[in-house]
């Protein structure tokens, strides 16, 4: 019966914050529940991407869209419910680099001096406008603040991914070897001029932006 009710009030103090009315043994309990959830979840998370990478190996990119959407729903499920509104809103953006439209394509499109091209673009994205590569780094403003997206060869992913950017989408795009992954990354940001370095051969990411 004790262990019951310890398991229970252990719940229950997982599902609230730390608010300043909290007595100090429980937050105590609290921040070593969170440690020891967080190992067991980035020790998970690496266990699957060993996975990811095992599947895209030997083709079986299905296998990978399935892993990618338990990992997406679990990150939606840490967002907390204060904000989220605002985490609908669109920024409005400013950028003086060249747009295209962000859509499968027949054929190579220019991008600066390279070419480009896209095929299994996630539905949800098509036909956005997407920068093209004119310069490094991509620089733009944000003129109301709210959520920004990228789309980034995973390989050019280690800076973004350090700086707080989320991974909501991934596709393959090529129809014979190399096939090169990329990913779709959001971010919040406030109003302010932002500036994003190359990670890579394929440069800066280029900025996705809703019709």
């Amino acid at each position: 019966m004790k262990k019951l009710l310890l398991i229970i009030i252990i719940s229950t103090i997982a599902n609230i914050g730390y608010s300043d009315d909290m007595p100090p043994e429980v937050k105590r309990l609290k921040i070593l529940r969170d440690k020891k959830t967080e190992e067991i979840d980035s020790a998970y998370n690496r266990e699957l991407d060993k996975l990811k990478k095992n599947y895209a190996a030997n083709g079986n990119y299905k296998a990978i869209a399935y892993i990618e959407n338990m990992q997406i729903v679990a990150i939606d499920a840490k967002v907390p419910d204060a904000g989220e509104i605002d985490r609908k809103q669109r920024a409005k953006l400013y950028c003086r680099v060249p747009e295209t439209r962000f859509k499968n394509e027949a054929r190579a499109v220019p991008d600066s001096n390279n070419y480009v091209i896209f095929f299994n673009i996630p539905e949800a994205y098509s036909d956005w406008k997407m920068t093209l590569r004119s310069a490094e780094p991509l620089v733009f403003k944000v003129k109301e603040a709210g959520m920004v997206t990228l789309v980034t060869l995973e390989t050019a992913n280690r800076q973004l991914d350090r700086s707080g950017w989320k991974q909501v989408d991934s596709f393959y795009t090529g129809k014979e070897s190399p096939v090169f992954r990329f990913l779709i990354l959001e971010k919040y940001l406030e109003v302010g001029e932002y500036e994003i370095k190359g990670d890579g051969k394929w440069g800066a990411p280029r900025l996705l932006i809703e019709n």
